[in-house]
């Protein structure tokens, strides 16, 4: 069984005691569609629509957001690109996907917005450690970055410093 967790904030507002600067950016959140979600994901999540994000993003005086895919849609990746695609000049995303995907899927989440690839091992429905090495070549063609989601108790491969 998954455990349930909030849903975004209906009402946000923006800090009380200091002004956001110009040109801020929330670095990591995520949108969901509604259910069904993947099976063996670790958490069941209320739908975090396009449209409420960017609204939190008003509300609190950030002009660009980084929206992360979450391990309740695994390796699909739709919702997260139709709302970057939305939103060229104001969204970057983190993308989930699997490693033996062709080059041109690469390119086209590039040139949607996608700016990173997660490792996830701590949540059901993320991809591990076993992707890190082709992880690694698609990161540097396209000049991404890596974000990992994991615990110190999870051991890198083996050839990988730890």
């Amino acid at each position: 069984m998954t455990r349930e967790c909030p849903g975004p904030d209906p009402s946000p507002h923006g800090p009380k005691s200091f002004k956001v600067p110009a040109k801020a950016v929330d670095t990591h959140a995520h949108v969901l569609g509604p259910p069904p979600y993947i099976e063996g994901r670790s958490y069941t999540a209320p739908p975090a629509p396009p449209a409420a994000y960017l609204n939190m993003l008003d509300a609190t005086g950030m002009a660009y957001g980084v929206l992360v895919q979450a391990s309740v849609h695994g390796v699909d990746n739709s919702l997260l690109l139709e709302t970057l695609a939305a939103h060229p000049d104001r969204l970057r995303g983190i993308a989930v996907a699997p490693p033996e995907l062709p080059a041109r899927d690469w390119q086209q989440m590039h040139d949607a917005g996608i700016r990173g690839l997660r490792i996830n091992t701590l949540y059901g429905g993320g991809l591990g450690f076993d992707a890190l090495d082709r992880f690694e070549a698609i990161c540097l063609d396209h000049g991404w970055h890596l974000q990992f989601l994991t615990a110190p108790s999870h051991r890198w491969p083996p050839g990988y410093p730890s």
